[in-house]
C-alpha cells in the first residue's frame, strides 16, 4: 500500500512539472481583434442556467462581471489566441482522473475558460467517468456564448 501512495505522489509531481511546462509555452499575449471580446455575452441556447458575461477593457487589460445563477463573479480575464480565462471563479466539482485514481478525493479548481470559435466563446461545462469535473452550476455539457 506504502508503495502505491509514493507512486501516486510521483505521478502527480510528473504531471503538474509536465503542465506547469506546457502553461509556460502557452502566448499570453492577446490574440488579434482582442477587442472584439469586450461587451456582453449571454447564452445561445435555453438551458438551465443564465449566464451573462460583461467583459470591460481598461488600458491593455480586461475584466469581467459574470452572473451565473444569480451568483455575481468578478475579476481579471487573462486572453489567449484560442480563447479567454474568467480567473478565479470556483469549479463545483473536481475528481480529474477516476480511472487512475479511483479514490481520488476532491481537488479545489478555479477559473472558467472559453474557446473562441466563430465570434462566440465556447466551453465544456463538466467531464466523464474518466475525468470527472463540473465548473457552473448547469446540465449543459457545452455552454455557448454569443455577443449581445
Amino acid at each position: 500500500m506504502h508503495d502505491f501512495k509514493i507512486k501516486r505522489v510521483i505521478f502527480l509531481i510528473l504531471a503538474a512539472a509536465i503542465i506547469a511546462a506546457a502553461c509556460g509555452q502557452r502566448q499570453l499575449k492577446p490574440a488579434d481583434g482582442s477587442s472584439q471580446i469586450e461587451g456582453r455575452w449571454k447564452n445561445s441556447e435555453d438551458t438551465d442556467c443564465k449566464l451573462l458575461l460583461d467583459i470591460i477593457k481598461s488600458g491593455n487589460e480586461f475584466s469581467y462581471r459574470f452572473h451565473a445563477n444569480n451568483r455575481l463573479y468578478e475579476g481579471k480575464v487573462t486572453v489567449y489566441p484560442d480563447g479567454i480565462e474568467l480567473e478565479g471563479i470556483p469549479w463545483i466539482s473536481n475528481l480529474g482522473d477516476t480511472i487512475m485514481f479511483p479514490n481520488a478525493e476532491e481537488t479545489p479548481a478555479f477559473g472558467i475558460d472559453f474557446v473562441w470559435e466563430d465570434g462566440k466563446f465556447v466551453m465544456q461545462n463538466y467531464g466523464n467517468a474518466m475525468n470527472f469535473y463540473i465548473k457552473l452550476d448547469c446540465s449543459a455539457k457545452y455552454i455557448t456564448l454569443i455577443k449581445e
